[in-house]
């Protein structure tokens, strides 16, 4: 994209101490709402987003003093994985148009899927004082650890910060399938962090997650049947993942960096 940024804007629309029963009000049905507000509604925007979480900032501006070449754009995983990615298209290309692929999105960290209010605990969670707050403007560091290469996904294994820990409503513990984790898998919280750089064909962006999840438990069972390769700037593992069934044993590539990149990203929601 040639003009690439984010836009933050605050309108003092609502009283922030009204959104909740303003969200309540929308979400009750037609028929229980005032008079000349029934026809309003097709022009109002959803109450609840799709999802929140924090957003990578655009390309970096270095002619700007406070540039940091420490953020996921100078990352070229097409260099790294070239002979060990199963993902098509290419990392940085198009995807072909009606291809079932999905649409490039910047690079961003989901702290909760809301699905527009439909997900359990959408309504409290767009409750809560912190996240109100955040998203009148909010900035966090974040580690990113390396890079992960598997035949659905390429994403980036990432570490939150303690005070980014309260926004994070994702499940660290779900039992994945084709893991070392067992069935009753126990992850630290924020373990499942993740952003998604590319998918396969039909593949949904929650598949990143399950990996960020295989690889964390094979490194936590310190990496069995794995071959180890030093690299100039980490260790390539090639991870050899439990068969499913009868099937072949799967491999995963997990790139991790000697030192991990520390970007900035801005807390924010997505409708």
């Amino acid at each position: 994209m040639e003009n690439d940024y984010n836009v933050l804007l605050v309108v003092a629309q609502t009283p922030g101490f009204m959104a909740p029963q303003v969200r309540t009000l929308l979400h009750s049905g037609a028929q229980d709402l005032p008079a000349g507000l029934e026809e309003k509604l097709p022009s109002l925007a959803p109450v609840y987003p799709l999802y929140y979480g924090w957003f990578w900032p655009p390309r970096c501006n270095c002619n700007d003093k406070c540039c940091s070449e420490s953020d996921l754009w100078t990352v070229e995983p097409s260099k790294e994985t070239a002979d060990l990615s199963a993902v098509n298209p290419l990392f940085g290309k198009l995807p072909p148009a009606n291809e079932g692929y999905p649409a490039p999105t910047r690079p961003h960290v989901t702290s909760y899927y809301s699905n527009y209010g439909a997900q359990p605990g959408a309504k409290e969670y767009a409750d809560l004082l912190i996240v109100n707050e955040a998203l009148l403007g909010r900035v966090d560091t974040l580690s990113v650890l390396g890079l992960m290469v598997s035949k659905r996904t390429i994403g980036a294994r990432l570490e939150l910060e303690s005070a980014m820990l309260p926004f994070w409503r994702q499940d660290d513990s779900a039992r994945v399938e084709g893991s070392l984790g067992g069935d009753w898998p126990s992850r630290p919280v924020g373990s499942r962090a993740h952003a998604t750089l590319a998918l396969a064909k039909g593949v949904e962006a929650v598949e990143t997650g399950f990996d960020t999840m295989r690889v964390f438990d094979a490194e936590a069972r310190g990496y069995p049947d794995t071959k180890r390769t030093e690299v100039a700037d980490g260790i390539i593992y090639d991870i050899t993942m439990p068969s499913k069934g009868t099937g072949e044993p799967e491999h995963m590539f997990y790139y991790e960096f000697k030192t991990p990149l520390t970007p900035r990203v801005m807390y924010t929601s997505f409708y």
